[in-house]
């Protein structure tokens, strides 16, 4: 049973904060500290302890930053004043004077008695809520507070226990320790998580209630108010796989390239730790008797994140914790028959899968009902997978090869030699309205040069923007209908060499200034590779010229 100390103690500690303007962190070295008991705490017979902590105030901040969800330790030596007494919670409370009414508090151990204890290098303690044996207040420093310049930290040094001895219950030497700036994690994929050169067959569902309501605009998972559960096993090394059912729809049938399960690490990046997955899929329930495993993968072909972080509830929906990972195994030539099938998913490096959520955060909050069930190798039991009373479903995607097609054409560059001195580069956009479909770049080495270009999987009318060296912009008209598309010939118009977009005495200008050069410049309009009359011949030849656009 643990114990509480009432043990009145003020300590005196040489404090160091230095502002990094490049990194926005804050290092704090405190030289030495007394961790008394918290004045809040009790007794064992109920009475109010009348420990003081050590208070320390460091100098003003020199760099403003935004506060981030962590505090590295980076090292800390601390020991207890009596031999086996229970000082194990030594722990500090963070205040900042531009938020005198928040706090946040974190600890440097937990859990066992000890005499001496050394914290490890760069060992994580996250800010956050207080909670027992603290202050207990409800409000709190949040993470992404913006921190101004000029502002100071107070820092009061305490016990979270009291074991009834007098004198403190611990000192501290040697402790550094930093608190991060706020790095906003990368923006969400869209949901399905798209792949390059595939189309989405079917969608289990998301396992997203609050979409743009998490960290940095991510996606929010939250833990329905109707239901409990965090998430379930999925891991293989625990034998834990989890099975749900589609169904292919009457027609040609499906032909399966690849399907993405999902799961979190606790504590993990955005960075994927998965390193396995194993995928089946059952022509019938695999409970029953009968099934066939009809196509199964342990190819991992890629891992990422969902662009969705699980958290807890509506005060923790900023947490970053737990990103959702997805977890692809690749099918080639798979393909499926109408009819009714189950998919079975273990993944390796991540744990646990969360559920699919009915979107609209905080209302409607719930779970959807379903028939997920994990399995269990080693017990070879099937469980339903339940959220409170409701068995669930659970997220998983597949795709198939989207159709490719190819635009290809021959690029002309007008008014050039039959064999250049210097390569010209002709970039290309192949585009439909805003969104760019292909872009890249057409090395040619004479007037005329054929060209391929991958449009993917698009349809409808799309722009192919042809742009480059001494050429005015050229634009063709490209109608995508899913199959191959030979345009002809895309011929360009000479004598921008200044790149203005149009051809005109400035032109000339330029090409008089460079004369005689032999440099890769677009003054050698004519790509001989040597500036001189003809490439003023052919300003003039194209004089009033414009772009296209």
């Amino acid at each position: 049973m643990i114990k509480r100390n009432l043990s009145p103690a003020v300590g005196v500690v040489a404090l160091m904060v230095v502002a990094s303007s490049a990194y926005g962190q804050i290092t704090i070295n405190v030289g030495s500290a007394t961790f008394s008991s918290n004045p809040g705490n009790l007794t064992n017979t109920g009475a109010a302890s009348g420990g003081t902590n050590s208070l320390h105030t460091s100098g003003a901040e020199t760099a403003a930053y935004s506060l981030g969800a962590d505090v590295t330790v980076i090292s800390a030596d601390l020991t207890s004043v009596f031999a086996g007494t229970y000082a194990e919670e030594p722990g500090f409370k963070l205040v900042n004077s531009a938020f005198p009414t928040l706090i946040t508090h974190f600890r440097l151990a937990t859990g066992a008695t000890f005499t001496t204890v050394s914290v490890p290098a760069n060992s994580i303690r996250s800010l956050g809520a207080s909670g027992p044996y603290t202050w207990n207040s409800a409000a709190t420093l949040p993470v992404q507070s913006a921190i101004p310049i000029g502002s100071t930290w107070s820092l009061e040094a305490y016990d979270c226990y009291d074991d009834d001895v007098a004198g403190p219950d611990a000192t501290g030497a040697n402790v550094v320790f930093k608190m991060n700036a706020y790095v906003a994690p990368p923006p969400p994929p869209a949901w399905p998580n798209p792949i390059a050169g595939h189309a989405v067959l079917y969608d289990n569902g998301n396992p997203a209630n609050a979409i743009g309501q998490g960290a940095g605009g991510a996606n929010a998972s939250v833990i329905a108010t109707t239901g409990t559960l965090f998430g379930t096993g999925v891991s293989s090394a625990a034998s834990l796989s989890l099975i749900d059912d589609f169904t292919v729809p009457a027609g040609p049938g499906w032909d399966v390239a690849q399907i993405s399960g999902y799961g979190y690490l606790t504590g993990s990046s955005t960075t994927s730790t998965a390193t396995g997955v194993i995928v089946k899929i059952w022509d019938a329930d695999p409970a029953g008797l009968g099934a066939n495993v009809v196509a199964s993968s342990t190819v991992m072909s890629s891992t990422g994140w969902s662009g969705v972080f699980r958290v807890q509830n509506a005060a923790s929906i900023l947490l970053t914790n737990r990103p959702v990972m997805n977890v692809r195994a690749s099918f080639p030539n798979v393909h499926l028959a109408p009819g009714s099938y189950y998919v079975e998913y273990s993944l390796t490096g991540v744990s646990f899968t969360p559920p699919i959520m009915d979107p609209g955060f905080p209302t409607p909050n719930t779970t959807f009902a379903g028939n997920a069930r994990q399995y269990d190798a080693v017990a070879m039991t099937f469980t339903n997978v339940l959220d409170g009373s409701v068995n669930i479903d659970v997220p998983f995607t597949i795709y198939r090869l989207a159709p490719s097609q190819n635009v290809t054409g021959t690029l002309a560059l007008g008014d050039t030699v039959a064999s250049f001195g210097y390569t010209r580069a002709i970039s290309y956009q192949l585009k439909q309205g805003v969104t760019t479909i292909a872009s890249g770049t057409i090395n040619a080495n004479s007037p005329s040069t054929a060209f391929t270009i991958d449009a993917g999987a698009a349809t409808g009318s799309a722009q192919l923007i042809l742009d480059g060296s001494s050429f005015l912009k050229r634009i063709v008209a490209v109608n995508l209908t899913g199959s191959n598309q030979a345009i002809g010939t895309a011929t360009m118009q000479n004598g921008d060499v200044n790149n203005t977009g149009e051809v005109d005495a400035a032109d000339i200008d330029q090409v008089i200034a460079d004369f005689s050069s032999t440099s890769d410049i677009p003054s050698d309009a004519d790509a001989s590779g040597e500036v001189d009359a003809a490439d003023i011949d052919i300003v003039i030849a194209n004089f009033g010229g414009v772009d296209d656009i």
